[in-house]
């Protein structure tokens, strides 16, 4: 099973982008798309939604709702069996969606956690952790806008030039990684493994957020132990086109 993860910026607005958009997508022929920041795609009878899918080729999805418009997405070919959309106490919300795979069920967790308070962030990962259930195979993904007890920062001059720029969205006093730290502790596998350098989802060429002013790992994909050992190949994905496809780098995730 493929499984790729991409926050798109925005909705992807540009024709051109959008265009460049399916012909990635296409060309990595994903079992299961996880797509983040689906803006407007909503509008018009889901017009955009039902286009892209005419595009790509994907017989079924789940949409969720974000409640700051930054909604989120599930693709496959895959028969789907059942969906939860969740976004109470949330900035945007996340989607579990459990897909059936070779006669096996996977259970998918995808989410946008916020981008603003880190104690907020640690609320949220806590509801979707408590949605978990071991015994199923699950995949956790999505921008989580936190960084990782894993990747080796230098956290003493990462702090201080964020403070320098007055962004507190990753701790006040110091960095936290509490967030992905709460994933861990939950047994799951961080599919991404730690580097001396750090393998960042973040900045593009595209970027224009201040708060992606370093080289950051925003985006996940963990699996349960159900899975540990299916991990066969992830990849965040790094090229010229990736490069100006999104404000975010695309990761890639196989399991065998």
């Amino acid at each position: 099973m493929k499984i790729l993860l991409l926050n798109i910026l925005e909705g992807c607005e540009e024709p051109e982008r959008f265009q460049k958009l399916v012909s990635f997508i296409n060309k990595e022929k994903a079992d299961v798309l996880c797509l983040l920041e689906l803006n407007n795609w909503h509008k018009n009878e889901f017009k955009k939604l039902h286009n892209f899918k005419t595009l790509t080729q994907f017989s079924n999805h789940s949409f969720a709702y974000s409640n700051k418009g930054y909604h989120l997405g599930i693709f496959t070919k895959e028969q789907v069996i059942k969906q939860q959309r969740y976004n109470d106490n949330f900035n945007h919300g996340f989607l579990k969606c459990v897909v059936l795979y070779n006669e096996e069920e996977y259970t998918f967790f995808l989410t946008h956690l916020t981008p603003h308070s880190y104690i907020k962030r640690k609320k949220e990962i806590s509801t979707i952790l408590q949605q978990v259930k071991h015994e199923r195979k699950t995949i956790l993904l999505g921008d989580l806008n936190a960084l990782s007890p894993e990747d080796n920062y230098d956290k003493q001059q990462l702090h201080k030039m964020l403070r320098e720029k007055n962004i507190e969205k990753f701790g006040i006093e110091k960095i936290s990684t509490q967030t992905i730290q709460k994933i861990l502790d939950n047994k799951f596998l961080d599919t991404i493994k730690s580097k001396k350098e750090i393998n960042h989802t973040v900045p593009t060429s595209m970027n224009s957020d201040d708060n992606h002013c370093a080289k950051l790992r925003l985006d996940y994909i963990f699996v349960n132990k159900k899975l540990h050992n299916q991990v066969e190949n992830v990849e965040i994905i790094k090229n010229m086109e990736t490069n100006k496809l999104s404000d975010h780098f695309p990761i890639k995730l196989t399991l065998n």
